[in-house]
């Protein structure tokens, strides 16, 4: 189940919240880098995802080269490889 912002957007990492109580950056972080979610979960055919939150990003991960972040293994990084190879 997703939470659609609007018919253009929308944040996929709520739909994988385990709880409503849980903070958000804990969201944010469970999802984009602590999981096998399959990148096909991020991606909806005419939808742009609001996937980047500087503010909630790990600092190491920030900090990373562009070549460190497209190899790393993490759901923000192979899913922004997915992105820039459409």
């Amino acid at each position: 189940q997703w939470l659609f912002l609007n018919k253009r957007s929308f944040d996929p990492e709520l739909g994988f919240a385990k709880s409503k109580e849980c903070d958000r950056t804990d969201i944010y972080r469970d999802f984009w880098f602590s999981n096998d979610i399959p990148v096909a979960a991020t991606v909806r055919s005419g939808s742009a995802i609001l996937g980047l939150h500087n503010s909630m990003t790990p600092r190491s991960y920030a900090n990373l080269s562009r070549e460190d972040v497209l190899s790393h293994p993490s759901l923000l990084s192979r899913t922004l490889k997915f992105l820039l190879a459409s």
